[in-house]
């Protein structure tokens, strides 16, 4: 009788296994982990997903490190270009970057106490 419990149990966890992996094969995009840095970029500046993460990927070899806060400044809009819109970021060790993006949504400068991190 013991021998049957644990092998109508090991059936059991061995069938529940298998779900959970064939959901994970079908809906691979759902149960993928987004860093926090990437959604809140894409949110705020209005980009995709996939534009976020250049976007945090840019920001990443520029030093920057884990964003606090993102917004977007009216007044650092066409600094460089008309259709160019401007970010602050707030980060532990530093305030006030810049973040540049063009109307497509592509980095133009990244900019840090007077000095271009990226261009």
């Amino acid at each position: 009788m013991k021998k049957k419990a644990i092998l109508v149990l090991v059936l059991i966890f061995i069938g529940a296994l298998a779900f959970g992996i064939s959901r994970v094969i079908q809906n691979p995009e759902q149960y993928e982990k987004t860093e926090p840095e990437i959604t809140t970029i894409a949110e705020v500046c209005s980009v995709s997903e996939d534009q976020a993460k250049t976007i945090w990927t840019i920001l990443q070899d520029c030093g920057v490190g884990a964003i606090e806060t993102i917004e977007h400044d009216e007044l650092l809009d066409g600094f460089d270009s008309p259709d160019e819109l401007g970010y602050r970021i707030t980060t532990k060790s530093a305030n006030h970057v810049m973040l540049y993006l063009t109307g497509a949504g592509e980095v133009s400068t990244i900019r840090h106490a007077g000095e271009v991190l990226y261009s």
